[in-house]
């Protein structure tokens, strides 16, 4: 929709929604600009699984070849390096000290909790729905705010919805 002419001068109005038609173009848009933010977001999505799979397909065939030759041409060098650098990327060799690894969180603080209790933190948080009520309290009796509260007076919001358009439904 463009702007329209002013039926008095020939000068163009700019448009205004002020008629359902005009909010409906409106909406109608929105919506769309929507649909086309969630199939962008799906596809790139789809891409990247794509890429994912490609990567690991490629490490499962190629990696351990890579560092063979890595190996190589680090033993063949005679300094103490561990990097190769290439034009893409580097290649490196590190050892890692052994240590421990948590593999079921669960299943570790049961048995904290009964053999070695000193083993087990507790994590301190405010009750919100709690603190909520003793600052609603001491808001209306006593027109004070307790510490770490903010009042927010209430307030209109405006909120555009669409509804989940159907594959077909998205041509528009």
């Amino acid at each position: 929709m463009n702007a329209t002419l002013n039926p008095t001068s020939d000068e163009p109005q700019p448009f205004t929604i002020d008629n359902e038609d005009k909010a409906n173009w409106f909406l109608r848009k929105i919506a769309n600009h929507e649909a086309e933010i969630e199939r962008v977001k799906s596809q790139a999505n789809s891409i990247i699984r794509g890429l994912e799979v490609d990567k690991e397909r490629l490490m499962f065939l190629f990696e351990n070849q890579l560092k063979d030759l890595c190996r190589e041409m680090l033993s063949g060098n005679g300094n103490r390096s561990k990097s190769i650098k290439f034009l893409q990327g580097s290649c490196s060799f590190r050892t890692v000290p052994e240590g421990f690894k948590l593999n079921n969180e669960m299943t570790a603080l049961a048995f904290a909790k009964t053999t070695h209790p000193e083993a087990v933190k507790l994590i301190e948080r405010v009750d919100w729905e709690a603190y909520k009520q003793l600052a609603q309290s001491a808001y209306q009796n006593h027109g004070k705010l307790i510490p770490g509260v903010d009042h927010v007076p209430a307030r209109e919001s405006f909120l555009l919805k669409f509804p989940k358009l159907v594959e077909s439904d998205q041509n528009d």
